[in-house]
């Protein structure tokens, strides 16, 4: 999976260099746009990489069924978009006075 990501970054820097990807996405309609350029251009190669990369580790029936694919997606969205993986932030419990409702 490291070097399917390593793939992905290569990808999504190539396409930010042409203008094909926008480098700071700012909201949704963005992403919309993005994934319809995508299916638009899908017999170009770096199309069909991610979209292929979508089918066969989120998509495919094989893999939909494990519970692996939302992290996948999270990966695969934070690479595009230059997002952070929330697993990966250290986070404080903001509860100091220890109330509970």
């Amino acid at each position: 999976m490291i070097n399917q990501h390593h793939t992905l970054k290569l990808i999504k820097e190539y396409m930010t260099d042409k203008g094909l990807l926008i480098h700071e996405i700012n909201n949704l309609i963005e992403i919309k746009t993005f994934f319809e350029y995508l299916n638009n251009s899908k017999n170009k190669f770096n199309s069909a990489y991610l979209l292929n990369y979508l089918y066969k580790n989120i998509s495919s029936d094989d893999v939909s069924k494990r519970k692996t694919t939302a992290r996948d997606f999270e990966d695969y969205l934070a690479i595009i978009f230059n997002g952070v993986v929330t697993d990966e932030i250290k986070r404080d419990n903001l509860n100091k006075d220890n109330i509970f409702i």
